[in-house]
């Protein structure tokens, strides 16, 4: 069996996603754009994004996030699957939606509701464009 090329890194992560989480991570990487869905009729974002709403069932759009947010909680984690150092994994309150990501902060130096800068980080291990919150 050597001479078969080895699958892609995302290939199994992409199979399991929805087809609402794969345009997520196609703009994250292709266009460099942080979005995700909103609810027309109830005007509710949500996040992981949505075919539909889970409140009323109404039709999405997408929309695009800001750039900038505050820290929501962090942990510090040993070992991950999707992430290597920074240890540092966290959660941020962007745009009305709290997303997850990596902080490259010492754990000391967070506070909750600090405010952090998104930057987008591909991720060779996966094949995706992942999130990384940089404390401003």
């Amino acid at each position: 069996m050597s001479g078969i090329p080895a699958p892609e890194p995302s290939k199994y992560l992409r199979r399991e996603m929805d087809p609402a989480a794969r345009e997520f991570y196609r703009r994250l990487g292709a266009e460099a754009t942080l979005a995700t869905t909103r609810c027309e009729r109830c005007e509710v974002t949500a996040f992981p994004p949505r075919l539909r709403c889970a409140q009323c069932g109404g039709a999405q759009v997408w929309v695009e996030l800001p750039r900038t947010g505050r820290l929501h909680a962090f942990t510090t984690q040993e070992t991950s699957v999707r992430f290597g150092p920074p240890t540092v994994l966290a959660l941020a309150d962007v745009g009305g939606v709290v997303l997850p990501g990596v902080v490259d902060a010492p754990y000391d130096s967070l506070a909750i509701g600090q405010e952090v800068t998104i930057e987008l980080r591909e991720e060779p291990d996966t094949g995706l464009t992942l999130l990384a919150f940089e404390p401003g």
